[in-house]
């Protein structure tokens, strides 16, 4: 309401009609759909501080603008909300570019660059850098992410860039029929409508800018940075996770939209009393409270969503029925409730539809393979999990979790020779010390099972090495003497 009120009436909220402008930039950004993933997500909060932060340093330095004497005092604050902002999430990046475009629509025909302007900007440099030289020492690079689409050129980021961008657009001004956690449908040439139709809308939209930028209200150019410079971040495929498309990388940008039709209400509240016509006004406050109303109606219908695990993948399945990835969480969420019918089905689903595509997701293929020989162990099906397990490890041949895993299950066979071989494996793969004192414990029993009373020992008291004193190493120690029938030997 502050940045809205500041922005729409300069200097202040001026006369009483000019803050219904403003309360309806408000009201419709907290209303609008998309911000329902934002507030219902615990996994937002990012969003939610680095908006607040950004919004309020950007209001620090429209107040700027407004002093003399405690000019670079609110300056300087501005810029250390910004810096704190950064660490929140590195989207702010996009605020010194939003402040920028601010004073190009303040200096009119002044001077845009000189020495006052640098002196301003200075702050914002030199947090940056800052910035910059902290992350690169604590994550050793910008996005150390992997990448989850190592199979599309450069060429073919750019077009699935100008997709998504199209795609944000679309869902900010027309927020239905979204799903959460959407997979990429990637497009890989320009012939492909999508991409086609993409890219020939932004260049649509560039040259109806060169063509209007100086026919219309600057403030539009501001609404419309406030919306581009944030996304331009989530364009960025290589960086992102594998639903790079969501609702949260509009939560900053629907301040802009919000402000662009807080904008349009202005336009004709002043139209309506420049004809003294009180129908108009009538109609401009209907239609404001018609699109409020629409929008809470859609934000309670899209929180339900997030009442729970099942409630919310699947609705990310009624976006596509393909999403592998919500299967997975489907089964995920079955096997914490015990529903290990259903976990099984999903697991089974998510490895079938993912090995049906071009490029299969080998990650979640593993995590599923995982989940569902847990499923059948505990159903008690051992010859299918042991299938599971083995499959795995023609993936990730150094899993220890999988070959501790297959040892347990052969050693209950009685295939204690298979066993002994994973065990050992287990124990160079693991890292924690228990875990690898387990193994060493699993592989002496195995030679308890063989007779061998001497390697047994041996595993043991490697066992005890890592972590000395253990009284279960100790216990099994005493157990082997008692078996063995001898003292000596084996002290």
């Amino acid at each position: 309401f502050s940045v809205a009120a500041s922005l729409l009436n300069g200097a202040g909220t001026g006369s009483g009609r000019n803050i219904l402008p403003a309360f309806a930039a408000a009201a419709l950004f907290a209303l609008h759909p998309l911000n329902s993933e934002v507030v219902s997500w615990v996994g937002c909060v990012p969003e939610l501080v680095y908006t607040l932060l950004c919004l309020s340093s950007l209001y620090l330095y429209m107040k700027s603008r407004e002093l003399e004497k405690t000019r670079s005092l609110f300056v300087w604050a501005s810029a250390t909300l910004f810096f704190v902002a950064l660490f929140s999430k590195e989207t702010a990046i996009a605020l010194p570019l939003l402040v920028f475009v601010y004073d190009i629509t303040m200096q009119k025909n002044k001077r845009l660059i000189s020495l006052a302007t640098l002196k301003r900007y200075l702050p914002y440099a030199i947090l940056t850098a800052v910035y910059f030289a902290i992350r690169l020492k604590a994550l050793g690079g910008m996005a150390p992410r992997d990448n989850m689409y190592p199979y599309l050129s450069g060429w073919q980021y750019l077009l699935n860039a100008c997709a998504l961008f199209v795609n944000y657009l679309k869902t900010l001004i027309f927020p239905y029929g979204s799903y959460p956690f959407q997979l990429l449908d990637p497009v890989f040439s320009i012939a492909e409508p999508k991409a086609l139709i993409s890219a020939a809308l932004i260049f649509a939209l560039f040259f109806v800018f060169l063509f209007f930028r100086k026919r219309v209200d600057p403030l539009y150019l501001l609404a419309s940075a406030f919306i581009l410079f944030p996304i331009l971040p989530a364009l960025y495929l290589p960086g992102l996770s594998r639903a790079p498309f969501a609702d949260r990388y509009l939560y900053l940008p629907s301040a802009g939209f919000a402000i662009i039709l807080a904008m349009l209400l202005t336009k004709a509240l002043a139209r309506a009393e420049a004809i003294k016509s009180s129908g108009v006004k009538r109609f401009a406050v209907a239609a404001f409270i018609i699109l409020a109303v629409l929008y809470a109606v859609s934000s309670n219908s899209r929180n339900l969503r997030w009442k729970d695990d099942f409630t919310l993948w699947r609705s990310s399945l009624e976006g596509s029925s393909g999403n592998y990835y919500a299967m997975y969480q489907l089964g995920t969420a079955s096997l914490r409730k015990d529903n290990l019918e259903d976990a099984i089905a999903y697991f089974n689903e998510t490895i079938r539809t993912i090995n049906a595509r071009e490029h299969p997701d080998i990650g979640v293929i593993g995590d599923s393979r995982l989940n569902l020989a847990y499923a059948y162990r505990k159903k008690s099906m051992p010859e299918e999990a042991a299938a599971e397990y083995l499959e795995i490890l023609k993936l990730y041949p150094t899993h220890p979790v999988s070959n501790y895993e297959l040892a347990s299950i052969y050693m209950e066979k009685g295939m204690i020779d298979e066993a002994i071989v994973h065990y050992g494996r287990a124990a160079s793969y693991f890292r924690d010390p228990l875990d690898i004192r387990d193994s060493l414990l699993n592989i002496g029993n195995c030679f308890i099972k063989k007779g061998d009373f001497n390697e047994a020992l041996l595993n043991y008291q490697e066992a005890l090495k890592i972590t000395p004193g253990d009284p279960i190493v100790l216990k099994n120690i005493s157990v082997l003497k008692k078996l063995s029938g001898r003292q000596d030997g084996l002290d």
